[in-house]
């Protein structure tokens, strides 16, 4: 509740601004009002950094302990470009989620790492609502945080989402050399240059 009067506060001090001098824009700035600002930029900056923080060490703990990786491939533009009030709140939390910047990280970090990270065509394969033992499709709500199949399957909604992908992305690799499922995975590679990097070593997959 403090955080929240306070930007409140904040903004009536902008609007009386705005008042005094009869403009929306390029308004005179007391040093109080300046004051403000630089404090949300402050602020602002240390969430920013804290994102990529956590994005560097995240990504870089998958690509030191996997070597291959499945994601569902995400359009993030397409998953906030609609929804209404209702849904203003799930659509800011998908971007301060930074799913395509993470995807990014992941991406390049595991090319120069030499594994393999796949993203799965999540509209037909649709992760969240197939099962993984059987292969049924049902429709789930974002509030249904559990996987319960007819088949006998009982596990969270994401433990089976992962496994969809396990699953999806298993054959594509089994018993291949990695240039050869690199280059099936990363079909725009240039194939003048190496299909894996060479600053590790990365076994085959069985």
């Amino acid at each position: 509740m403090a955080r929240r009067a306070r930007i409140c506060i904040d903004s009536r001090k902008e609007e009386a601004s705005k008042k005094a001098s009869g403009k929306t824009r390029r308004f005179p700035v007391s040093n109080r009002l300046q004051g403000e600002y630089e404090r949300l930029r402050r602020l602002h900056r240390k969430v920013a950094d804290q994102r990529n923080d956590f994005l560097h060490q995240t990504t870089a703990a998958l690509i030191g302990q996997f070597a291959a990786l499945g994601l569902e491939e995400l359009n993030i533009r397409n998953l906030t470009a609609s929804g209404g009030q209702h849904k203003k709140g799930v659509n800011r939390s998908l971007l301060d989620a930074a799913g395509a910047a993470f995807h990014q990280r992941l991406g390049y970090k595991a090319e120069e790492a030499g594994i393999w990270a796949m993203e799965a065509p999540t509209r037909p394969l649709k992760p969240s609502q197939t099962c993984h033992a059987c292969g049924r499709q049902d429709k789930k709500p974002l509030s249904q945080r559990r996987h319960e199949c007819p088949c006998g399957v009982s596990c969270t909604r994401d433990e089976n989402a992962a496994r969809v992908l396990m699953a999806w992305a298993e054959p594509q690799l089994s018993g291949r050399e990695p240039a050869e499922a690199w280059r099936a995975v990363r079909p725009n590679h240039p194939p003048d240059e190496p299909a894996l990097p060479m600053k590790r070593e990365t076994h085959a997959i069985a």
